[in-house]
């Protein structure tokens, strides 16, 4: 009888992480973990904007917005500024998602569909074959086969779905704060903006226009979250189990 089996995980050659891969941007190579600080830029400019608006019509209701030119050392003040506000606008999405259904449940949870149950129940009687325990919370399956992933250097995809579920996570916690900025803006005072010399006022319909498309912005980002939170996990549950899958016996003609 011939017995083939499956490579070791410590067999398995270890692929390029996302940090190893180079992005090219206007003709420059860039490395992706510097990319992946956008996931805190761009949701903490947003996040800034919202509350200049609504710090602009509290204290300074009568005043108009100017465009004006600043030095390079104050620009490059607000870009760490927006950067330590994604990093809040992160946490603050972390504690919003903690009162959400967690994608763990969905995925190895009673509200899973029936073809992914099929996996969990394969997966758990890995675990107890392995490990010798039972009945394993949903939130601890998914750290078992994501340590399992981990440990065979699988990570790229992983990487990919962590970056862009960090991203419109804290995409739609920027987004909701703009909507409230916007949405005060549009309710005290009234708005004018500083203009070639005149100043021109800012109808309260197109503030409200703006509020819509916030508000949609965010409701988009909040979908994009749950989908890349459940891919990830779904990546791990799927990895874990084509890596520990059992070896295939043929018998010789």
């Amino acid at each position: 009888m011939l017995r083939f089996a499956v490579p070791s995980p410590s067999a398995i050659p270890a692929s390029p992480t996302v940090s190893q891969i180079q992005i090219r941007i206007f003709g420059y190579e860039y490395p992706t973990s510097v990319v992946r600080r956008f996931r805190y830029l761009l949701p903490g400019i947003v996040a800034i904007l919202a509350v200049m608006l609504v710090i602009w019509p509290v204290y300074l209701p009568g005043i108009p917005l100017a465009f004006i030119a600043l030095p390079k050392q104050v620009w490059l003040l607000l870009l760490v500024l927006a950067y330590f506000a994604g990093h809040f606008v992160q946490a603050l999405g972390n504690v919003f998602s903690d009162l959400l259904e967690r994608p763990e449940e969905r995925v190895f949870g009673e509200s899973a569909d029936v073809d992914c149950k099929v996996l969990v129940k394969q997966a758990h009687s890995v675990v107890h074959t392995a490990v010798g325990v039972t009945n394993v919370a949903p939130v601890w399956m998914y750290r078992l086969c994501d340590a399992a992933v981990l440990h065979c250097g699988t990570t790229n995809e992983r990487e990919i779905f962590v970056y862009r579920e960090g991203f419109y996570r804290g995409a739609s916690v920027s987004f909701g704060l703009l909507t409230i900025g916007l949405f005060v803006r549009s309710i005290v005072g009234a708005t004018s903006i500083f203009w070639n010399g005149r100043q021109m006022p800012v109808p309260r319909s197109l503030l409200l226009l703006f509020v819509v498309i916030s508000a949609a912005g965010c409701v988009l980002m909040i979908s994009r979250f749950h989908r890349f939170s459940q891919y990830r996990v779904r990546h791990a549950l799927i990895s874990f189990l084509l890596i520990h899958k059992k070896p295939v016996e043929v018998k010789n003609a």
